[in-house]
């Protein structure tokens, strides 16, 4: 009678365990290097390099809140009177939305999101050293590849088109990210 009792103890405390242990993420981070591409009325082109984090709060298995946080650095020239002139731009983003993922038992789950929020672009024209900093509407919709290499950690590649209107402006720029995601 005590072995039974050991027994039935025994399984009881591990249900919670093997309930939690096939129980689809709750959530993730993600850290991510960019690389995006813009061209401004075919007078300055823009390719910043920078990083992005972003972290996901999944409802259930397929429908999340997401928030990203980026940062991106970049430099090229314009012709003045002839005379090539260099800019330097320095661009900062910050928006939440929604992440749908697409669960499933391989090691690729796809998702895709839209994201709105703000964007601040500081930028110096020429040897000048004033800073133009503007801030206006953003907003990024795309989707993600998750490559699985643990239960834990993934891969992620994550294309994605940002659009951003500052000062009755609107332009728009291909953003490529690649990172790691890790579950929890």
């Amino acid at each position: 009678m005590r072995r039974l009792f050991i027994l039935a103890l025994l399984v009881t405390l591990s249900l919670p365990a093997a309930a939690l242990a096939q129980e689809e993420r709750k959530g993730e981070f993600a850290a991510n290097f960019t690389w995006a591409h813009a061209n401004f009325e075919d007078v300055f082109t823009y390719r910043p390099t920078g990083l992005m984090v972003e972290g996901t709060g999944f409802i259930n298995e397929w429908f999340g809140i997401t928030g990203e946080f980026g940062w991106g650095t970049g430099s090229g020239e314009i012709s003045f009177l002839g005379l090539p002139v260099p800019v330097a731009i320095d661009t900062m983003s910050y928006m939440g939305g929604v992440r749908f993922r697409f669960a499933n038992d391989s090691r690729v789950t796809p998702s895709v999101r839209v994201v709105a929020g703000g964007l601040n672009a500081k930028a110096t024209v020429g040897v000048d050293p004033e800073v133009n900093s503007q801030t206006g509407f953003s907003m990024a919709f795309g989707g993600a590849v998750d490559i699985g290499i643990s239960d834990r950690v993934a891969v992620r590649i994550q294309p994605d088109f940002l659009t951003f209107w500052i000062e009755g402006e609107n332009d728009t720029m291909f953003r490529f990210a690649f990172g790691v995601v890790y579950g929890f």
